[in-house]
């Protein structure tokens, strides 16, 4: 059975949702203030217990304070609260109502609703105590305290605290998500929790262990079982086993073997000897019907794919009966045990010609499968019948992807062009576009695991320009990655681009724009198209969607953009060349300086495209109100700036009488079902609009994801053969030479009868 894994390497991992007004329909309670405050880090906190219909707003509006200062309280905290979640409350000098009581600054035991109770009792020798279905307490109510979470505690080591288990603490703390918690998190513990005893009948455990020499054709039988005892197994630690390894080897959990092995509270120690609690219907050794073990020596060049191949069983198979695998991976010279299936046969392997050309992240060693070219192991020509035109797919049994995003930077690159720039700037946007662009990526990720894809992601959180990025270089974690996307900013991107050449690992920038980072970089894939590169493409959509037009070409008066203006002039007169039916390619002219000119190159009969290089609004205005003047004598089209989309006072019948059309990288179209189903199930998930970020977080990580799912690590050879249709813009990667791919596509759209539609499908 395939995996597919996330780990996350951040100091925490959270998802920010927020919900805009009109999604918001939560009633504001009369909100009783809270009469408990708690001293965390030496500052004072009321502690709030959100009930059904609280906002944030309103819950700040009952204390006095605002909105911002809960949420600096509570790094972790979204917009959208739950019943029963605990909120710090500041303690100000507006807000409170009396000298805090020194007892108030202690834990205070509250009523809740009544639960289900259980009690401790002693566990008695050879005996398993469990949990059954806990016992109703009609008595009295059930009653917390609450716990702030110091620094490395986890949920296991608080329910030990307290003696009680971390089902206990999850019954009456719905908010806590995938069992993890935060430091300074506040968590409410149950009282008065007991644990009825129940003792586990004799289990039978019989595995037979056979060794294969290395001179030997038949197994040697080992007559070695493990010490069963009344209701456990005794199980002797090895020096690098950990709790949790054990516990997957015998599928049983963590609190299990703590509840018989108490003394484990001080760590693990090689030779100890630990109770494993024996559960009926598991074969805790053998995942195999044959009850036999092959014992394997591990060899410079094996890799867990391979050892599984030869011996005809899952990579799952082997990792249950060698769970050091896991968290150690394989290592040269040890042994391990190989499940022996029915249908074990040995396999011949044979070396594929290596194209030195081709440079791909593959270790020396490692295992890879070979598609397309099937090869027949009797037919000695056949290694040397492949075609060297030929294409192969290379794949992994599994592969590392990183993903690199600054959570918590307030700029961001815009990956549109700002055309009224020197450069492709950065624009100073707030870091919930970089949240979005993460929530985008894990429905990405969650998307395509169900397609078979077998992977880790590690997240890393960098900041702009930070020592993080180059420790980060320094260690030997990322030489492993098959893909990289990220980081966003320049600086860190060349970094990174440098390591990842040496290294032979694809990685994909996500917004800079610049050519520069491709140059003799033949592993990157540039999303977001260069300004030069947008103004030949949009050269090349008029020249060949028009015939026998009249193009006149204005600009503001600036540098830039007369740069700009020349370079689509240039652009369409060599375009013209190639063409029969050619368009008349006027002038340039600047607004206003020129505009006096404007109607001696305005032709009647023939339709005139006005590409219009103005970017500030008040300019634009004017100009377009000028324009729209004569639209009843003249058959205007204008060719206008993304930065237009974003002007308020630009007259809606304007556009679409002078058939205005935009450019830009990306562009949500609102009436494709594709688009409208990721919005509804972004809202489902988090609680609020996705925005363009969202979507290109999502199409960037599905159509990479994909493209290793399907083509392995050679997917950079069928980048035109990927099977998937991003939302925000389209991908057509092209490579010159010696240097890495750039998207070669910008989004044409117009306004048509007051709707927006992208007009190059």
């Amino acid at each position: 059975m395939k995996t597919f894994r996330i780990i996350f390497y951040l100091i925490f991992v959270f998802t920010i949702c927020f919900t805009t007004s009109q999604y918001s329909f939560a009633q504001q309670n009369n909100i009783v203030k809270s009469k408990e405050i708690k001293n965390i880090n030496g500052k004072k906190y009321y502690i709030h217990i959100v009930s059904k219909g609280q906002t944030l707003y309103s819950i700040a509006k009952a204390y006095n304070v605002s909105v911002i200062d809960i949420k600096k309280a509570n790094y972790n905290i979204t917009d959208v609260l739950a019943p029963e979640q605990i909120v710090k409350i500041p303690v100000t000098s507006a807000n409170i109502d009396k000298p805090v009581n020194k007892q108030l600054q202690n834990t205070k035991i509250l009523p809740v609703e009544e639960k289900k109770i259980v009690k401790h009792d002693t566990i008695k020798s050879n005996q398993k105590v469990i949990k059954e279905k806990p016992i109703e307490n009609t008595k009295s109510k059930q009653e917390y305290k609450i716990h702030s979470v110091k620094k490395s505690e986890t949920l296991y080591s608080i329910s030990k605290l307290y003696n009680i288990s971390v089902e206990d603490i999850l019954s009456i703390n719905t908010t806590i998500k995938n069992n993890a918690v935060s430091e300074n998190q506040l968590i409410r513990i149950p009282l008065n929790v007991r644990v009825s005893e129940k003792t586990i009948s004799n289990a039978d455990f019989n595995s037979e262990i056979v060794t294969i020499k290395e001179a030997q054709k038949e197994p040697i039988i080992i007559n070695e079982k493990p010490l069963l005892k009344d209701s456990f197994i005794v199980h002797k630690a090895d020096k690098k086993e950990t709790l949790f390894s054990i516990s997957k080897q015998y599928s049983v959990s963590i609190d299990d073997i703590m509840f018989l092995n108490p003394n484990l509270i001080n760590g693990l120690k090689k030779d100890d000897d630990i109770k494993i609690p024996v559960k009926n219907n598991i074969n805790y050794t053998n995942p195999d019907k044959t009850g036999k073990i092959i014992l394997h020596t591990v060899t410079p060049k094996e890799t867990l794919f391979s050892i599984a191949k030869e011996y005809s069983c899952s990579m799952d198979q082997i990792e249950i009966l060698n769970p050091d695998i896991l968290e150690k991976g394989l290592q040269i010279g040890s042994v391990i045990k190989i499940p022996v299936t029915e249908n074990l046969t040995r396999k011949e392997f044979v070396k594929l010609p290596v194209d030195e050309n081709k440079r791909i992240n593959i270790k020396k060693g490692q295992d890879v499968i070979i598609e397309k070219q099937l090869i027949d192991l009797k037919d000695s020509k056949s290694t040397e019948s492949l075609s060297k035109k030929d294409k192969e797919i290379i794949k992994l049994p599994k592969y590392k992807i990183a993903l690199m995003i600054p959570m918590y930077k307030d700029d961001f690159i815009n990956n549109s062009i700002n055309i009224n720039a020197e450069d492709e700037s950065v624009f100073n946007y707030n870091f919930f576009n970089f949240i979005k662009f993460y929530e985008g990526a894990l429905m990405a990720i969650d998307s395509i695991k169900n397609k078979g894809l077998n992977a880790d992601v590690f997240i890393y959180d960098v900041a702009e320009d930070s020592l993080q990025i180059v420790n980060l270089l320094k260690g030997k974690e990322l030489q492993d990655m098959n893909l990289i996307i990220g980081p966003f900013y320049n600086k860190d991107l060349i970094k990174v681009i440098e390591f990842a050449k040496e290294h032979s690992i694809p990685v994909v920038a996500p917004v800079v724009s610049d050519n520069s980072i491709i140059l003799s970089n033949p592993n990157v894939f540039k999303i977001s198209t260069s300004v030069n590169n947008q103004i030949s493409l949009l050269s090349e959509y008029v020249n060949n969607n028009y015939n026998n037009s009249n193009i006149i070409i204005i600009t503001e008066e600036s540098e830039n953009m007369s740069k700009i203006g020349s370079n689509i002039y240039t652009n369409i007169l060599n375009l013209n060349k190639k063409k029969d039916s050619v368009n008349n390619i006027q002038t340039i002219l600047e607004y206003p300086k020129d505009f006096d000119k404007f109607l001696d190159y305005l032709m009647i009969g023939k339709q005139n495209i006005i590409i219009s290089l103005i970017n500030k609004e008040a300019t634009l205005t004017n100009y377009l109100t000028k324009l729209y003047n004569m639209t009843d004598n003249y058959n205007i089209t204008v060719y206008g700036l993304p930065t237009w989309e974003n002007y308020e006072n630009i007259d809606n019948n304007y556009k679409n009488k002078l058939n205005v059309h935009l450019f830009s990288t990306n562009f949500i179209d609102y009436y494709d079902d594709n688009t409208n189903n990721f919005i509804g199930a972004f809202r489902s998930q988090f609680y609020t609009d996705p925005d363009k970020f969202a979507l290109i977080g999502y199409d960037i990580t599905y159509y990479f994801l994909e493209a290793l799912n399907v083509y392995g690590v050679t997917f950079p050879d069928f980048t035109d053969k990927i099977d998937y249709k991003p939302m925000h813009t389209r991908f057509n990667f092209k490579k010159q030479g010696r240097d890495g791919y750039e998207n070669m596509y910008i989004n044409i759209y117009k306004y048509d009868d007051f709707k927006i539609e992208r007009v190059n499908k």
